[in-house]
């Protein structure tokens, strides 16, 4: 028992000096040499002010339409539904009555006319 009390003495006594040289014997912190990774770096800020989508029409060259998902608020699900009752574009939106809107896609009409106020801004 003696012998087992040592060598637990003696590792804890070890381990205490080790733990006293840690900064010693670790290499300190590096300095990055390479360039970030690029999703690090966020892309440069567009000047474009009205967000448009890509469509293609009819096989007969593309058009553009609004990208709804940029109004504040409006996600995929909901630009799916919008339009599923006829918006695709800020114009749209801006001049919908929110009542009727609101009825035609079965969301709140608030909301709605919130997404009004803002694709108003935007058309």
């Amino acid at each position: 028992m003696k012998k087992l009390l040592k060598l637990v003495s003696l590792a804890g006594f070890a381990a205490g000096i080790v733990w006293m040289l840690r900064d010693q014997l670790l290499p300190g912190p590096q300095q990055p040499t390479a360039h970030p990774p690029a999703f690090r770096n966020p892309p440069p800020p567009t000047t474009e002010t009205k967000p448009a989508a890509v469509v293609e029409s009819n096989g007969e060259g593309f058009e553009l339409q609004d990208d709804l998902t940029a109004v504040n608020g409006i996600g995929p699900v909901y630009a799916k539904r919008l339009a599923g009752a006829g918006i695709k574009s800020f114009g749209d939106l801006a001049n919908a009555d929110a009542e009727d809107l609101a009825s035609r896609t079965d969301l709140p009409r608030d909301r709605i006319a919130d997404w009004i106020r803002k694709a108003s801004d935007l058309a």
